[in-house]
């Protein structure tokens, strides 16, 4: 028994430092003292669990590897201490301990696509339950892509090879590639990840070029950019007077001839600097 006087209203109060949760019993006795006889009384004092919260961090994970999630059990009150569990997309749950508030689990080699999370605290020692949910994504295999566009020569037609490649295997389906922002023509990847795109007879110029690879399977999607340049094709030009030899005082014809024959524009003629 703890001993108090009583104040001038016949009252005292008595502290109970930082009691753990539950249930405890309270007896009080005044004993004669002077004009006044004895007395008792019994009551309770419930101090219930502190509030807990819980939270899921998954971060994305690549298909083929396995998934980590973090959860943790926070309180103003403290650290929790005890077991938490998680389940994964409703099946049976795995239960590990918390260690300053925090536990990690391992998901082997989850699946492509979406998944849902469930954790929960049950209430232990001061501290009340509580639960959360998350979702883990699992994303395709990370893929890269190079793009391959040798100069040529206006009058042959611009290669393209788009090749997309990725540690977790070659990469299958379609890969598409637009030319100066236009509208994209679509090939299928061979057997070694490649695609060849062949821009028919384009002109003289520089060419942008924009491949994308979306998700396809279990690989994850990449683009590249690049440019293709078309150099102008080289001519000859000649030169010939009709009459020749001619005469003084007549008019002679100078005719230019540029090859190859589909060359296109003007060509001038010089006298001297004029």
């Amino acid at each position: 028994a703890t001993t108090q006087p009583l104040d001038i209203n016949g009252s005292a109060v008595f502290t109970i430092a930082s009691p753990s949760a539950g249930s405890y019993t309270l007896n009080a006795a005044y004993a004669a003292q002077g004009d006044f006889g004895a007395s008792s009384a019994s009551g309770t004092l419930t101090v219930n669990r502190a509030a807990t919260t819980t939270s899921i961090d998954a971060p994305l994970v690549v298909s083929g590897t396995n998934g980590s999630v973090a959860v943790t059990v926070s309180s103003a009150a403290g650290t929790p201490a005890g077991n938490v569990s998680l389940s994964v997309d409703n099946g049976a749950p795995m239960t590990q301990a918390l260690s300053n508030g925090s536990s990690t689990f391992t998901i082997t080699n989850p699946s492509l696509g979406s998944h849902t999370l469930n954790a929960t605290y049950a209430a232990q020692g001061n501290f009340a339950a509580s639960s959360a949910s998350g979702t883990l994504g699992v994303g395709g295999e990370a893929t890269t892509m190079l793009l391959s566009a040798p100069t040529v020569t206006y009058g042959a037609d611009g290669i393209v090879t788009v090749t997309v490649s990725s540690a977790g295997g070659t990469p299958t389906g379609n890969v598409s590639l637009s030319v100066n922002g236009g509208a994209p023509t679509t090939q299928p990847l061979d057997i070694n990840g490649s695609a060849v795109f062949t821009i028919a007879s384009p002109s003289a110029g520089t060419y942008n070029l924009d491949a994308e690879y979306a998700a396809q399977g279990i690989f994850g999607a990449s683009s590249a950019s690049s440019t293709l340049t078309v150099s102008q094709a080289s001519t000859t030009t000649g030169i010939t007077s009709s009459p020749n030899p001619s005469t003084f005082s007549n008019s002679v014809a100078f005719t230019a001839t540029v090859t190859p024959s589909t060359a296109t524009g003007t060509v001038t003629f010089m006298d001297g600097v004029t």
